[in-house]
C-alpha cells in the first residue's frame, strides 16, 4: 500500500504560477538589457533559480535571486491559493493513515509559511526545502532526506509533482511518481521521464491509493 506521499509545493498543491512568473520577470528585467516575457520565464518554473540566473547573468545570480525573493515574499499571501480539492484530499489521505510530506525547491521558511497560511500545519509530517539539500531536484537527495526523516519504505512511497524535475527526482530516489496535469507543464513535456501515474484532478490521487491498497490486499489473501 502507498502509505507515504510526498508532494512538490508550488504548481502542485499551491497555485503560485502567476506569482512565480511575475517575480522572475521583475527580477530579471532589472538586470541586463534583455526584456523577459511570461513565455520566456515559464520554463524556469521548477528549476533551481540560482542556476538559471547564473547561466543568464554570471556573477549577478545572488543579486537577482535577492530581488526575486523580496518581490515574491511581499506579494505571496495575496497572490496564491490552493488548487481545487487539495485540502479535502490531503485531509482524506491523513485520515487513512498516510504519512504526508512536502519536498520543494523553495526556501523552507516560505514553504512552511504557505502551509500555515492555509491551515495545513497538522497535515504534513515532513517538509524539505530547497535550501537544506546540497543537491536539488532532479537529484534524488531531497526525496531521500524526507523518506529518512519519516522512515518511509521505498515500495510504498509516492512523489507527486508538476515538473520533470519532480519525476526525475523520484526516479533517482527509486520511488514511484505522479505527474499532475493541472499546472503549467503538460504530460508531453515530462513523458520521457516515465511518471508512474498521471492525474488530471486531485481526487484522482485517492483512486490511485485505493487501487494500490486493494491490489496489495488481494495479493496477500
Amino acid at each position: 500500500m502507498f502509505n507515504t506521499i510526498l508532494f512538490d509545493w508550488d504548481g502542485t498543491l499551491l497555485d503560485s504560477n502567476e506569482l512565480i512568473n511575475e517575480s522572475n520577470i521583475y527580477a530579471l528585467n532589472k538586470f541586463g538589457n534583455r526584456i523577459f516575457t511570461e513565455n520566456d520565464v515559464k520554463p524556469f518554473n521548477g528549476q533551481n533559480l540560482r542556476d538559471v540566473y547564473q547561466k543568464l547573468y554570471p556573477g549577478l545570480e545572488d543579486k537577482i535571486l535577492k530581488v526575486y525573493n523580496t518581490y515574491s515574499d511581499e506579494r505571496h499571501d495575496q497572490s496564491v491559493k490552493l488548487f481545487p480539492e487539495v485540502k479535502q484530499v490531503l485531509f482524506s489521505l491523513k485520515r487513512q493513515g498516510c504519512c504526508l510530506g512536502v519536498v520543494s525547491m523553495k526556501r523552507k521558511s516560505m514553504v512552511k509559511h504557505g502551509i500555515e497560511l492555509f491551515n495545513l500545519d497538522s497535515t504534513f509530517d515532513v517538509v524539505i526545502g530547497g535550501d537544506e539539500c546540497r543537491r536539488k531536484k532532479p537529484d534524488g537527495e531531497p526525496i531521500l532526506l524526507a523518506m529518512q526523516k519519516v522512515k518511509a519504505n521505498f515500495e510504498f512511497t509516492l512523489m507527486v509533482g508538476d515538473n520533470w524535475q519532480d519525476i526525475a527526482s523520484a526516479n533517482n530516489a527509486k520511488v514511484k511518481s505522479v505527474f499532475v496535469n493541472w499546472s503549467q507543464k503538460s504530460y508531453k513535456q515530462v513523458q520521457q521521464y516515465h511518471p508512474t501515474y498521471c492525474i488530471d484532478k486531485m481526487t484522482d490521487l485517492l483512486e490511485i491509493v485505493k487501487e494500490k491498497n486493494k491490489n496489495d490486499s488481494t495479493s496477500k489473501s
